[in-house]
This record gives C-alpha cells, sequence and structure tokens, in this order.
C-alpha cells in the first residue's frame, strides 16, 4: 500500500493520523529527537527511532545518512514541535525531500498512535555508553 502526501499547511508539518497511518504502512521513518532522559521518562512512539537533536543534526551534516534516501517519509517528533521541526528543515536541507515534523508525541496518542516504554534494560545500556546508538522500538 503506498500512501501519497498531497499537501500540508505547513511544508514540513505532517498531521498525526498521516504519521501514523505512513507509519504503520511501512511508508515512514520516525524519529524521536527528544533527549533519552526525556524518552525514557515518558516512552515514544511505536516503531520511533531515538536520535537526540544534537545527534541528529550531527549524523545530517556529515552526510552518514545520505545512503538513506528513497521512497520513505522521514517523520520527527518531539514534546511541543520545536526540535522536531528543526529535525525535518536539517533533514530537508540535507537532501532529503520527504522530512516532516509531527507537532508533538501528544498528538501521536491523543489520535491513536500507540506509545511504547523506553525499556528499562535499554535505559542502563545507554546510560553505559559513551556514545549511543539509535534505539529502534519494534
Amino acid at each position: 500500500m503506498h500512501i501519497q502526501i498531497v499537501s500540508t499547511s505547513d511544508s514540513s508539518s505532517i498531521p498525526a493520523l498521516l504519521a501514523i497511518d505512513l507509519a504503520k504502512a511501512g511508508e515512514a521513518l520516525l524519529i524521536d529527537v527528544r533527549s533519552r532522559s526525556e524518552v525514557i521518562a515518558s516512552g515514544t512512539a511505536r516503531g520511533a527511532m531515538v536520535i537526540p537533536l544534537t545527534e541528529m543534526l550531527s549524523l545530517l551534516e556529515s552526510g552518514e545518512l545520505a545512503g538513506l534516501k528513497g521512497e520513505r517519509s522521514w517523520v520527527f517528533v518531539c514534546d511541543n514541535g520545536a526540535r522536531s521541526e528543526i529535525a525535518a528543515k536539517a533533514a530537508a536541507n540535507a537532501g532529503l525531500d520527504r522530512a516532516f515534523k509531527l507537532h508533538s508525541l501528544g498528538a501521536w496518542a491523543e489520535h491513536g498512535g500507540a506509545i511504547s516504554a523506553y525499556p528499562s534494560s535499554v535505559a542502563a545500556k545507554v546510560s553505559r555508553v559513551s556514545q549511543p546508538q539509535p534505539v529502534e522500538f519494534v
């Protein structure tokens, strides 16, 4: 199933229902750009990778994500949309033309998106690693 994005009111913003549908269809890479401590405290959208904003900006600037361009949309989420907007704009500037911000994790949950707890085993592992790797929830 292919879901087409027609338009949104803000070129970098995506409605929560559309983000949920894209994620369910496997057509979106969902990335939580909040700090790991925020994610540990409140969980994240099910299926999201956790890559704090500063790390995401470094990855985009270095070009390490260039090989991930493709048919999937990139949907960035945070607490209130400010960091996800920065990430979406940086991704677009890095050539990822299907980069969007989701207004908030709350909007995701309010529209039926599942929230996953940050597993305590992962939290313990992350705290021991000097350069934590992104964690993907499945």
